[in-house]
């Protein structure tokens, strides 16, 4: 087995805490320790959440965190993936993909029948994972005001 095809997805687990906020730094150039403690708090303590990590000989070389929501709108159950994040080095050989085939199982057994998630237009490689993997419009649009723009 090579180094790019040795890993496997699991639960996280707290001990997973530094490695996320390692990986998530790298990523976005900021430490978000804080954050990623309440994420912790929250997701790994209710049933209704997923929280995963892909694992490789270098550790925890991703991560996902989802969990089944109901909104406004007339808006049903839908399972979530607010948070996928894979490292730099490990992109294209099947951690993203493990995650998302990981997760759809996990929400499965949680009863909901479909999976929404949000990115950036900007992030090229997450929008070309999720539309791999089927993602396509929803039935909502996002509509975003600037506070400082608008009038009074």
């Amino acid at each position: 087995m090579t180094p790019d095809s040795a890993f496997k997805v699991r639960p996280t687990k707290l001990s997973d805490l530094p490695a996320v906020v390692e990986l998530d730094g790298l990523v976005s150039g900021e430490q978000k320790v804080m954050y990623w403690r309440e994420v912790f708090a929250h997701y790994l303590k209710d049933s209704s959440c997923v929280a995963l990590v892909v694992e490789g000989i270098f550790g925890v070389e991703g991560f996902l965190f989802g969990e089944v929501r109901a909104f406004e709108f007339g808006s049903p159950e839908f399972g979530w993936v607010v948070s996928i994040e894979v490292h730099p080095s490990s992109r294209r050989k099947g951690r993203g993909s493990a995650l998302l085939k990981q997760a759809r199982e996990c929400f499965g057994t949680l009863g909901v029948t479909s999976l929404r998630t949000m990115a950036a237009r900007t992030n090229v490689p997450t929008l070309s994972l999720f539309r791999s993997h089927g993602f396509v419009g929803g039935p909502f649009v996002q509509l975003e005001l600037n506070l400082d723009d608008s009038e009074e």
